[in-house]
């Protein structure tokens, strides 16, 4: 059953990923554009503003790909002179606090992002660019994240248990 869980865990991240991926390529594209049209004399409204949608939802869809693959930063120079229960320990404490904090982006993002859908939230000046699809892709990254946090918690925590029993089991072999 977890094994299941984790595998569409896995595939829904590697997806968001991919309209990750083709949401970097439109801001290379627009980037482009807009740089031309300049030198061409002939600015295009409200580019630079695409280019920051583009790049709210490149950075919000990568965010559970990111945790899958563990490409985090993380600070490892505490962690790696302690020995591998606590280690695994600090891991499910890791996991845990950051499920929490996911939790809370969750919790507060989705109410504003549905309110700016149901009133089709506009900019307030030209070329106005709906706003709701940038709030949108924050509560699905973040939803998607705390996701892949949950999975991680429970590998963590699978893994310390596995710990915890191959120990008691070599202090029993050696009583």
């Amino acid at each position: 059953m977890f094994g299941r869980c984790t595998t569409i865990a896995e595939r829904i991240s590697s997806f968001i990923n991919h309209i990750s991926t083709w949401l970097l390529f439109s801001l290379m594209i627009a980037g482009i554009a807009g740089i031309v049209a300049r030198y061409a004399r002939a600015p295009i409204d409200g580019i630079l503003t695409l280019s920051v949608f583009l790049l709210i939802g490149f950075v919000f869809f990568s965010l559970a790909y990111a945790q899958l693959r563990k490409r985090h930063v993380a600070i490892e120079f505490f962690v790696l002179r302690v020995g591998i229960g606590i280690r695994l320990l600090l891991r499910a404490i890791t996991m845990l606090i950051s499920a929490g904090a996911c939790l809370i982006l969750v919790l507060a993002s989705w109410p504003y992002a549905w309110k700016s859908l149901e009133a089709g939230e506009r900019m307030d000046g030209p070329p106005f660019f709906p706003i709701y699809p940038a709030k949108l892709s924050v509560s699905v990254g973040v939803s998607f994240l705390l996701l892949q946090i949950i999975v991680d918690l429970f590998k963590a925590l699978k893994a310390a248990r596995s710990q915890s029993e191959h120990f008691n089991h070599s202090k029993r072999d050696n009583e």
